[in-house]
């Protein structure tokens, strides 16, 4: 299997995600961290490291709240 074949599952499953944070606020917090496994790690900046989907969720609703956010 080469990257190149797989570049369009790749390629969907970004935009995918893109649309699911762009609904803003708690609905793109949740769309934000859909992608992340339950033991995922983010590093956000100026904030401590965040563990977890549910964690991430939380970090992200901040942004995800803020006007005129996007991804």
């Amino acid at each position: 299997m080469s990257r190149d074949s797989e570049r369009p599952a790749i390629d969907r499953m970004i935009a995918e995600w893109a649309q699911a944070t762009r609904q803003g606020g708690e609905a793109g917090a949740a769309g934000y961290a859909s992608f992340a496994t339950e033991d995922a790690i983010f590093l956000p900046p100026d904030v401590e490291r965040v563990e977890g989907r549910a964690a991430i969720e939380e970090v992200a609703s901040a942004y995800t709240s803020l006007p005129g956010f996007d991804v």
